[in-house]
């Protein structure tokens, strides 16, 4: 299971709940900016609370799902698209391969989080999977995501993965399905 990047977006990285314990090595804590949107992100997903997300600033990517997919996306109103249907913001998406998650103009706030359930699979880096930019570690290569990067997506839990079936049973002509539950916004 794996997302296909077609544009990286203004900064697209890879964070989680952050790498603590090192910082008398000089190693930030690093992780999201907005950590409460992360964590709901990844609870509406199935994952742990502290699962590797994408943090999208401001001017999102353009991602193509290659599998059927569970997400949610949490945060910045960034104007999210699904085949150019509005994405539901804090709520459960089913998602079917072959689907294109562009994002338009920001509308509110600058950072969302996109979580897919599983999480991304990328290698931990000192405990976490986090972006540090700064010291060119963690995410994918410790850089910010790029057109055509391939990003690995973790075996989902049983629970997320019978949502995601039972979401696009529903309406088996949409390439998205959106659960009919939501989380507050704070």
């Amino acid at each position: 299971m794996s997302l296909h990047i077609l544009r990286p977006g203004l900064l697209t990285t890879i964070q989680d709940a952050g790498r603590p314990g090192y910082r008398r090595a000089g190693v930030s804590v690093g992780g999201p900016l907005d950590a409460r949107a992360l964590r709901v992100a990844n609870l509406l997903v199935g994952n742990a609370p502290g699962a590797a997300t994408l943090e999208i600033t401001l001017l999102g990517p353009t991602i193509r799902f290659t599998t059927n997919h569970l997400l949610a996306l949490c945060g910045a109103e960034l104007s999210a698209t699904l085949n150019g249907q509005p994405l539901p913001p804090n709520r459960a998406v089913a998602v079917r391969a072959g689907t294109e998650l562009t994002f338009g103009r920001p509308e509110a706030g600058c950072r969302a989080y996109l979580a897919v359930a599983g999480g991304l699979a990328v290698p931990t880096v000192l405990g976490s999977r986090a972006t540090y930019l700064a010291a060119g570690i963690g995410g994918l290569a410790g850089r910010a995501l790029q057109a055509e990067d391939v990003l690995p997506v973790a075996e989902p839990a049983p629970t997320a993965v019978r949502l995601r079936q039972l979401l696009l049973a529903r309406s088996p002509e949409l390439p998205c399905v959106a659960a009919p539950w939501f989380a507050d916004r704070p």
